[in-house]
């Protein structure tokens, strides 16, 4: 990996890390800020003057050195995630503490100035190299915190991501190129190694979504048995007088027991009964999203598990190692065919379940209407008795009818 192309990186990070922990401080200017970064480029400076670039690298990649350091990173970004959550003062400071990827990122730019021939003396190069930094981020801090200001959990929250770029940068290293400049091959140097690194979290993925679509097969199997006997009493209560005494005394499953449950016990209380059949339509609508979105994220990552192989596979092929090329090949298309059948398995069922929940959900939302109270709806004693039962056959009953209709008219 080109040295080059680290230290862009690094500076990048860290010095938007920087800039928003102080456009969300009350005052730009920062004296502990300023003395810890001026001592730091200091003494990477004197660092710097006594070791070479190749000196440098083959000790990033000691693992004697980047272990503890990643771990460093690790253990950095667990206590700011804790101090953010815990509201505590100290997090400001130590998220711009210079942890050890920032380290090599300032000597990179220290012994760029080195190279240079600005100054040959690492003292002065640190110098320079701290005015430049402070200078920097100082200045955009200040544009920032005058349009966009950061507030102070999303600047911290920043700040402990981006600890966790040395698991990204720490271990890579130096590619077989010996130009000074970025090329073409380092690019793609990184990110072939970008690439690689999703492999194991595809697969472990891959697993989980067909570990997802087999328990979405056995509990539409438990739904299927369910819908069919609810349906059936639905037919059965429909046939006669729909009243709820008749649809207390059936034994109803899933939806429409929980259904009949809220109904015993908010009997009181209509505007709990709506509130609890809302709720169901979001559980329900909620577990058909979900099923989308494994419809889509299975595929997906099946197509993942076969591209990264891919390539080490045809180098293998270019080399002649056959067997290289057939591990690699038959990782890439397990891959895919798990991820297609969870993202099959899964679309089928939301299609299935899409259509017997709009069943239930019209007939729960008619039953409940149905049923409501005090406002003029049809009550179990109005349902069972017929409406020509309250219509009286005698003369008088019928002049006493005519002399309200026309006071009504009236």
């Amino acid at each position: 990996m080109d040295w080059q192309l680290l230290i862009a990186v690094g500076i990048t990070v860290f010095l938007w890390r920087d800039v928003c922990l102080l456009s969300a401080a009350r005052s730009v200017l920062s004296p502990v800020y300023g003395t810890v970064q001026i001592a730091a480029f200091l003494l990477l400076g004197i660092f710097a003057e006594t070791i070479s670039r190749d000196e440098a690298f083959r000790l990033l990649r000691d693992p004697r050195l980047w272990i503890p350091a990643v771990v460093l990173h690790l253990v950095l970004w667990a206590v700011l995630f804790y101090g953010q959550r815990r509201q505590r003062d100290w997090v400001r400071q130590l998220a711009m503490f210079p942890n050890p990827i920032f380290l090599f990122s300032a000597g990179g730019l220290v012994w760029l100035i080195l190279r240079t021939g600005i100054s040959r003396d690492g003292w002065v190069a640190g110098l320079l190299a701290a005015a430049a930094w402070i200078t920097a981020v100082l200045a955009l801090a200040a544009v920032k915190k005058h349009f966009a200001p950061s507030t102070f959990p999303t600047s911290v929250s920043f700040a402990a991501t981006s600890n966790l770029t040395a698991i990204l940068l720490v271990p890579l290293e130096q590619s077989g190129s010996t130009g000074d400049a970025m090329n073409v091959n380092t690019i793609h140097d990184l990110l072939y190694f970008l690439s690689n690194l999703f492999l194991l979290p595809t697969l472990f993925g891959t697993l989980a979504a067909f570990a997802y679509g087999t328990y979405a097969v056995g509990q539409f199997l438990s739904e299927l048995t369910d819908h069919r006997a609810n349906r059936k009493l639905l037919r059965d209560l429909f046939s006669g007088p729909p009243t709820e005494a008749r649809f207390r005394e059936k034994p109803w499953r899933g939806h429409f027991a929980g259904f009949r449950n809220a109904r015993e016990k908010h009997a009181e209380f209509p505007a709990m009964l709506d509130k609890h059949v809302s709720e169901l339509e979001h559980r329900l609508t909620g577990r058909i999203e979900r099923l989308g979105i494994m419809a889509k994220v299975g595929p997906m990552l099946g197509l993942i598990g076969t591209l990264i192989p891919l390539q080490p596979a045809l180098a293998g092929l270019a080399r002649g190692d056959m067997q290289a090329m057939g591990a690699n090949l038959q990782i890439g298309f397990t891959t895919t065919v798990l991820g297609l059948i969870a993202g099959g398995t899964c679309y089928a069922i939301s299609v299935f379940l899409r259509h017997w929940y709009q069943q239930d959900l019209t007939d729960i939302h008619f039953l409940n209407a149905l049923w409501a109270e005090p406002d003029g709806s049809l009550s179990d004693a109005s349902l069972q008795s017929p409406p020509t039962a309250a219509v009286q056959p005698n003369g008088d009953g019928l002049a006493q009818g005519r002399e309200a209709f026309r006071r009504a008219q009236r």
